[in-house]
């Protein structure tokens, strides 16, 4: 019985990762840098400099700033007009609208 829950939970958990990370888009840099703050506002400190190219994976939206993780593991801040600058896994620019990223973050409003 023991083992018939560990197998239960293990599948849980797998399950639920795999749909957590289908709902974070991951962009990649188009334009030659993305300053990423320690926070989510420009009162705070540019810590890290994401460049052209760099994938990123959007985690958050807060106070118009989304947060976003380096393939590295850096976490940090972007303001959200700055994902204008960014390419989808298909290759078309990213819009930031008033309800999130044209297409696939309209869940982060």
């Amino acid at each position: 019985m023991q083992f018939l829950k560990s197998v239960f939970l293990a599948m849980v958990c797998l399950l639920s990762s795999s749909v957590f990370a289908e709902q974070q888009p991951v962009v990649q840099v188009n334009a030659p840098f993305i300053d990423m703050h320690t926070g989510p506002s420009g009162d705070y400190p540019v810590f890290y400099v994401a460049e052209q190219g760099e994938w990123i994976t959007v985690v958050m939206r807060q106070r118009g700033y989304f947060k976003v993780v380096t393939q590295d593991g850096t976490e940090g801040w972007v303001p959200e007009m700055t994902l204008n600058n960014t390419l989808d896994a298909n290759g078309n620019p990213v819009k930031v609208t008033a309800s999130g990223l044209t297409g696939f973050l309209e869940k982060f409003q």
